[in-house]
């Protein structure tokens, strides 16, 4: 757990940290254009995402992004829908997956004696 106090020097009290009065405004601070959601779980990730494509790709053009990337857990269900939309938005569509593999032991890795799942 940090500390909210500074290093101690020897004989001197520990004078307290300056704690930030505002979270910094992320909107001034990147510009739009250079920066991309590469990590996006929409309503098809079924476990943690609620998030609506066409609302997603609306808000990216809306924010200026130059694209949009989609990386629903364990599927590509929403791969199609997410490509039209964007297209329809003039944003770049980029598709990825979110995928957990578990060892077997027909899998190379199995042998090794690696019994946790990987994310990829």
């Amino acid at each position: 757990m940090p500390s909210r106090f500074r290093a101690v020097r020897r004989g001197g009290a520990p004078t307290p940290l300056p704690r930030m009065t505002a979270m910094p405004d992320l909107a001034t601070t990147v510009p739009a254009a250079d920066y991309v959601h590469l990590r996006l779980h929409s309503e098809y990730s079924v476990v943690d995402g609620t998030l609506r494509i066409d609302d997603a790709a609306a808000a990216a053009r809306g924010g200026g992004m130059p694209a949009l990337a989609l990386t629903d857990l364990n599927n590509l269900f929403g791969a199609v829908k997410f490509y039209k939309a964007c297209r329809a938005q003039g944003v770049k569509p980029v598709i990825g997956v979110d995928v957990w593999m578990e060892p077997t032991a027909l899998a190379p890795w199995a042998q090794s004696g690696d019994k946790a799942p990987s994310r990829l």
